[in-house]
């Protein structure tokens, strides 16, 4: 039985910092692989990237030393692999997996109670394709959270 299995990465990314806390980062995974079983061959391919865009804004109410700033963070993420499989004496590789899913969401953080408790709120829409398979989902979801740390309560 003859049996191998080849496979190469890439994961490139990048950071960008700009005045006033402005960054961006991205990165990417690229990955090929080839796999061989008693004369059929299997190919993979997977590619993710992702970016984040983040920043700042002072609150335009209360004083210049006492206003709060607005953290805000996006983020997209798009991942795909597909694989198929060339059978022995056949001429075109035959689609097993072709899956993608990608994501954009925006989080808005800033302190509401002094530095005590920290709010955030995050919108996010996901959309997952199973090509395949000829389906697909999605989902809207909107998160409103209140973090404080456990240290502040005293006792603990």
């Amino acid at each position: 039985a003859l049996v191998s299995n080849n496979s190469t990465g890439w994961r490139p990314g990048v950071a960008i910092y700009l005045r006033n806390g402005v960054t961006f980062n991205g990165n990417a995974t690229l990955d090929r692989g080839e796999a061989v079983n008693n004369g059929n061959r299997t190919e993979r391919n997977s590619d993710r990237f992702d970016v984040t865009v983040s920043w700042q804004l002072r609150m335009p109410w209360g004083s210049r030393q006492s206003s709060k700033y607005l953290r805000t963070t996006v983020f997209a993420t798009t991942f795909r692999q597909q694989e198929c499989m060339l059978r022995v004496g056949e001429s075109t590789c035959a689609p097993i997996l072709d899956i993608q899913r990608s994501e954009v969401s925006a989080t808005m953080r800033s302190s509401v109670v002094g530095d005590l408790v920290d709010a955030a709120f995050t919108l996010q829409y996901v959309l997952s394709e199973y090509r395949h398979l000829d389906r697909a989902t999605s989902t809207i979801s909107a998160n409103l959270r209140f973090e404080m740390p456990l240290s502040t309560l005293g006792g603990f």
